[in-house]
């Protein structure tokens, strides 16, 4: 019976594995990144959008180059972001494969500029079916304008799409954003596969 339980308990650390970086993408990091930024797992997706990004309504994707832009199931298309200056709305909406036996660590960083110290306002994140566990959070530097919007948590179970918006008072530029999001198996599921594993060898014996 040891035996069968080590065999697995094996197979269920295997699975974990999965959620280990072995070939680490290299897509620029934002401040303050959370450790899982730029690491391999089921399903990961890593965008930066920067270079003083232009306000005019039109949907933006980060560029399709390895500074910018990993994933190993979405194309860079998938993410998308829209600045409109003349309202000062902000707009990032994050494409994703449905599972209801996944969770999805998220992690968006915003920076930008204005001629107001007023916080964001009309913020709404939208995750479709999924609950958001986590922090939203607002700084600014009132001797430079200089603002940043940060966005880092988990959604259970996993959603379909995240879309965040805001207003930013006296917005006059977006000068980077950045979004990852990482889609992990939940405990539960691991645990079931690994009694599916001890079922099966324990038949086989």
């Amino acid at each position: 019976m040891k035996k069968l339980m080590t065999i697995c308990l094996v197979a269920s650390l295997m699975l974990i594995s999965a959620s280990v970086s072995w070939a680490v993408p290299t897509v620029v990091s934002p401040p303050g990144a959370p450790d899982w930024w730029n690491t391999e797992c089921p399903y990961y997706a890593y965008g930066w959008w920067s270079a003083d990004i232009i306000g005019g309504g039109s949907l933006v994707s980060p560029p399709d180059n390895p500074s910018h832009w990993a994933s190993n199931f979405l194309k860079n298309t998938d993410f998308t972001a829209s600045i409109g200056l003349n309202n000062q709305t902000i707009a990032v909406a994050l494409a994703n494969v449905y599972r209801p036996d996944y969770y999805k660590e998220i992690y968006i960083y915003i920076t930008g500029t204005t001629v107001s110290t007023d916080k964001p306002v009309n913020t709404v994140l939208n995750t479709d079916s999924g609950v958001f566990s986590g922090s939203q959070t607002w700084n600014i530097d009132e001797s430079s304008g200089i603002w940043s919007y940060v966005v880092s948590g988990e959604i259970h179970p996993q959603p379909d799409f995240v879309n965040l918006m805001f207003q930013v008072p006296g917005m006059t530029s977006v000068t980077n954003i950045w979004a990852g999001e990482n889609c992990i198996p939940e405990p539960a599921t691991i645990g079931l596969l690994g009694l599916g594993t001890l079922s099966l060898i324990r038949r086989k014996k």
